[in-house]
């Protein structure tokens, strides 16, 4: 058998990961964060998923790369409350406002969501550029077409969650 008991199979596949790198990263609550403390001044920067990948999201924390990840149970997104804890583990002043994490994950606002549907429109965006000129549109006219429509809708995000 590969692992233990399927129902712990994220806490043990962190365990483990935090053992073998422990020059590296530590073991958070809900995920793992850089060994080393985030440098004054520098915006904590985390991702995260599900554990379907296994530990793949843990393996860019370090100097010039993530501070942390939040890691979900298999195949499902963090919980608010992971991210949350992570977030706080690595913030060190700089990037992550808590009094703003505070509100956003106590009123459920999650932030992996967003950066999904932000994706969507880009996506349908430059469907939409291709489909109005086709052929002749120019490949370098398309930041100047999308920029408002996405503006927009961060501005909007934004807006609603105090940020």
């Amino acid at each position: 058998m590969l692992f233990n008991d399927p129902k712990t199979f994220r806490e043990d596949m962190l365990q483990g990961y935090a053992a073998a790198f422990s020059d590296y990263i530590v073991e958070v609550p809900g995920g793992v964060a850089r060994a080393t403390e985030t440098p004054a001044g520098k915006v904590a920067v985390i991702n995260g998923g599900g554990s379907g990948h296994y530990p793949a999201f843990c393996g860019i924390i370090g100097s010039g790369f993530m501070d942390a990840t939040v890691v979900g149970n298999i195949f499902t997104s963090p919980s608010t409350d992971d991210v949350y804890h992570v977030a706080k583990s690595v913030e060190n002043g700089s990037g992550i406002p808590n009094d703003q994490l505070d509100q956003a994950f106590t009123h459920g606002i999650n932030k992996f969501n967003v950066g999904t549907e932000f994706f969507q429109l880009y996506y349908d965006t430059l469907k939409d550029f291709g489909q109005k000129y086709g052929s002749e549109g120019n490949i370098f006219d398309f930041p100047s077409y999308c920029q408002p429509i996405l503006m927009d809708y961060l501005v909007k995000k934004l807006e609603l969650s105090k940020f």
